[in-house]
């Protein structure tokens, strides 16, 4: 799995972002796409409630004390579904500027919900995904979501729990059928 420095390298090779702020929000943004559209984390590492927003920790400290020459992070190892939330992303919210990108990252639940329980709270990917999924399903202001790459069940896998989940509810669907 790709790391919030790979992704962060990702958008600093291949997009302008205006500064530290703009990349974190960038990278919030990810983490919550990636679990309305795939019910999966981007990345393993938590994303905070700050003052400022939205803030993977580790990035932060990374980009804080480190010359953009020695940047770490690897974007070849982002996967296909990982570059195209990443371009969605960076597509739809990538127009705004660190100040922007914070004034709606702190008019959205998510942030307000960590951030009422304090300080650099963690952002729970359980509000992301409830947050995010709503809003991808009710407000047309959302990024674009791209075509993934289909994860396909083994046939044998798919029939042997199919047949496992029928006999299970074999009884009950019996005395509905009555």
């Amino acid at each position: 799995m790709a790391t919030a420095l790979d992704f962060a390298a990702y958008f600093h090779k291949g997009f302008l972002t205006t500064g530290r702020m703009q990349l974190q929000k960038l990278l919030y943004y990810v983490q919550c796409w990636s679990l309305a559209w795939t019910g999966e984390v981007a990345f393993d590492s938590s994303i905070q409630a700050w003052s400022d927003g939205p803030v993977e920790r580790n990035v932060w400290a990374h980009h804080r004390y480190t010359p953009i020459a020695e940047w770490q992070g690897n974007p070849s190892v982002l996967s296909p579904n990982e570059r195209a939330i990443t371009d969605a992303v960076a597509s739809f919210y990538g127009k705004m500027n660190g100040a922007q990108l914070r004034a709606l990252t702190h008019s959205e639940e998510p942030w307000i919900e960590a951030w009422s329980l304090g300080r650099n709270t963690e952002i729970s990917p359980a509000a992301m995904l409830r947050y995010y999924s709503k809003k991808a399903s009710c407000d047309r202001e959302v990024p674009e979501r791209p075509i993934l790459e289909e994860r396909h069940v083994d046939d044998d896998l798919f029939t042997a729990v199919a047949q496992e989940q029928m006999i299970r509810w074999q009884d009950t669907l019996e005395l509905l059928a009555r």
